[in-house]
């Protein structure tokens, strides 16, 4: 299919270099042109969403398809480990339904797909968003988009140390294993939602 629709197309677009690098073969030339993030809307905070009312305790949040490039056995262990927070996972399971296996503790909720607007104002009450993906050939080739939709919504993030991240400072902070990975949200929890900062911000707009 690569070979096939770049071969005919006119102009061939990447969102990182290891994208491009990867798809050399097929196109000539490849533009990058990196995801980024809205600006913040600076509104109210919208009411609570349906999916998390009757949840207490922090809420750790993740919105993206729910595929391969999930460690499930990093957030087995933390859905087991922290059985205080509240995991809340917003997303599709078309490419494969081993996600649904966290479902087993009483602390992890499945909300299903939710519109754009949905997801943003759900972010803008988690506690801290995760990128609790696996470092694998995919994920080396990713510019991860939820990142970005993360820091627009103002959440703090927790992320393993995947290719591509953008420097959010003291936002987007990365661990290796349960214990680093469990470690690293209590750090966002004790610090708490902050404004989001416009200059750290801009260059990812």
């Amino acid at each position: 299919n690569y070979d096939e629709v770049l071969a005919r197309s006119d102009l061939v677009l990447a969102n990182c270099e290891p994208v491009a690098e990867s798809m050399a073969r097929f196109a000539p030339e490849i533009h990058v042109i990196p995801n980024a993030a809205d600006p913040p809307d600076g509104g109210p905070l919208p009411p609570r969403p349906a999916a998390l009312q009757g949840l207490t305790g922090p809420i750790i949040g993740y919105v993206g398809n729910l595929s391969s490039r999930l460690d499930l056995d990093l957030l087995d262990e933390l859905a087991s480990s922290h059985p205080s927070w509240q995991f809340v996972f917003a997303g599709s399971t078309h490419l494969g339904r081993d996600a649904l296996r966290l479902d087993r503790h009483p602390n992890v909720h499945f909300v299903g797909v939710l519109p754009h607007r949905e997801a943003h104002d759900l972010l803008r009450h988690v506690d801290v968003a995760i990128v609790a993906h696996l470092d694998d050939e995919m994920t080396r080739a990713m510019n991860p988009l939820k990142v970005f939709v993360y820091a627009s919504a103002g959440a703090p993030i927790v992320s393993t140390p995947i290719a591509n991240l953008p420097d959010l400072g003291s936002q987007l902070l990365t661990a290796r294993g349960a214990d680093g990975f469990a470690a690293a949200i209590q750090v966002q929890l004790d610090r708490g939602r902050q404004p989001v900062d416009p200059e750290r911000l801009a260059p990812h707009t």
